[in-house]
């Protein structure tokens, strides 16, 4: 598929011609100076796609840039050993002769071919024209294993792991031969206490970008004292490119390495923490809100970017929403373990309510309330993608991102004279400091204050 503003353009390859006549005849393609088009709707990819599904691969990298979004992060590693560039091998849940398996999409290689055909547990579809393997995560391991150092793996998001140890080598996939690793027995300690997925994945990156720093041994890692973690997250200032907030998470992911994994706490009051700046949220005017929603067309993205803001959700948030969490005759919404595992109800409008069920009646999603092209959770860089779109639709030029909208959610409520410990609930701040912030921006509050000049008679 190529993209062509509203619709998109099929590109057939190696192309049977009996199919060909019956894809020309389907009721959601037109023909056009001798082109196929089909709306650039979500919908109708997954419609052409389930009644071409076993005979025909559609391919939409050309559309979405890269097929499936990789949830792992890069680690960097020591200065001066950049990671060799290798290929990826996807995996997607597929259904195949009434059973689970795992569809491995890859960039055709003849080594990567051969060795896939070689590989224990791994099986060629003549239906699909694809290898396949068991959906299970001694499969997954066992993949990993066979394919060390010539591809990586990427699962797709509806691909869920509970092994730890299967998530740890996922993690660690692409680092270099040498490097230090982080034990299995720490992000188990993460687990028992109940940290978040995210802060679990992101202390991981964080331990061993720091253990892999140097290339020292382990043993003088652990002798390290506050001065030589100074001097760490001094350097990594200096490099620039980190924010003050990376630098604090940095800080806090060694501590508990320290902490857990050495047994021998850090005085972390001797460590420097740079000062995070007082700096304002950026807030959207009305009016923007209402042209960034007249130009987005589309009424999944539209139903995503209502709720963002008629609900002040985070980006997470939202993608984590399941239709049990949404109540359209109470017209509120139940956030679970948001962030600090804490669960909250937030309003949700009555546009946004009739909106959503309309959205319902179309894409009937199976689970999540926004699912990705294969199913599973919508992506995160997916939905930036829709809001960047709009805003570059509304000619709108500022430096807005996704969590503008929950500041503009906030800041709105404050102006229409909502009570701040009701923005506090809904928002799920800890404390009514976070929230007093909105009080800086609010325009109405500050319309109403009377310079001085203004009472001189000049």
């Amino acid at each position: 598929m190529d993209p062509r503003g509203d619709h998109l353009k099929l590109v057939l390859k190696d192309f049977p011609p009996s199919l060909k006549k019956e894809l020309v005849h389907f009721h959601l393609i037109r023909q056009q100076a001798g082109n196929l088009l089909l709306l650039r709707d979500e919908n109708h990819i997954r419609q052409l796609s389930d009644y071409f599904r076993g005979r025909v691969m559609i391919n939409t990298s050309y559309l979405y840039k890269k097929g499936i979004k990789v949830p792992e992060r890069a680690v960097s590693l020591i200065p001066g050993k950049p990671k060799p560039a290798i290929s990826t091998l996807y995996l997607l849940p597929i259904t195949h002769e009434g059973k689970l398996f795992l569809k491995i999409q890859f960039r055709y290689q003849r080594q990567l071919y051969r060795l896939l055909s070689q590989a224990e547990g791994v099986r060629w579809s003549q239906t699909y024209r694809c290898f396949l393997t068991h959906f299970s995560e001694a499969s997954i391991m066992n993949l990993l294993d066979n394919i060390k150092g010539v591809a990586r793996l990427a699962l797709n998001s509806k691909v869920t792991i509970n092994s730890l140890e299967l998530q740890k080598a996922l993690w660690e996939q692409q680092l270099l031969a040498g490097s230090k690793t982080c034990s299995l027995h720490l992000l188990e300690i993460m687990k028992l206490k109940n940290y978040s997925f995210n802060t679990v994945r992101t202390y991981h990156a964080l331990i061993l970008k720091f253990l892999n720093a140097t290339s020292l041994p382990l043993e003088i890692i652990h002798d390290y004292d506050e001065a030589e973690i100074n001097r760490y997250h001094t350097a990594l200032k200096e490099k620039g490119g980190y924010s003050v907030s990376y630098v604090n998470q940095s800080i806090n992911a060694i501590q508990f390495y320290y902490h857990h994994c050495v047994k021998r706490p850090l005085n972390l009051q001797q460590v420097f923490r740079p000062k995070k700046p007082a700096t304002l949220p950026k807030i959207l005017s009305r009016q923007e809100i209402e042209e960034i929603f007249r130009m987005t067309d589309n009424p999944k993205h539209k139903s995503m970017l209502l709720i963002l803001y008629s609900s002040g959700l985070r980006a997470g948030e939202l993608l984590n929403l399941t239709w049990d969490d949404i109540s359209l005759a109470e017209r509120k919404i139940h956030i679970k373990a948001a962030k600090g595992c804490k669960d909250r109800y937030s309003i949700l409008s009555q546009k946004a309510c009739h909106l959503l069920g309309q959205y319902r009646k179309s894409y009937r999603t199976k689970y999540y309330v926004f699912e990705g092209q294969y199913g599973g959770k919508y992506s995160y860089r997916s939905l930036q993608q829709i809001f960047k779109r709009s805003l570059q639709r509304a000619n709108i030029t500022k430096p807005y991102t996704l969590h503008c909208l929950r500041h503009s959610f906030a800041t709105h409520l404050l102006e229409a004279g909502t009570d701040l410990r009701y923005i506090q609930q809904l928002l799920g701040h800890n404390s009514s400091r976070t929230t007093e912030i909105y009080t800086h921006v609010s325009m109405q509050a500050l319309h109403k204050i009377i310079s001085p000049a203004d009472s001189l008679n000049i």
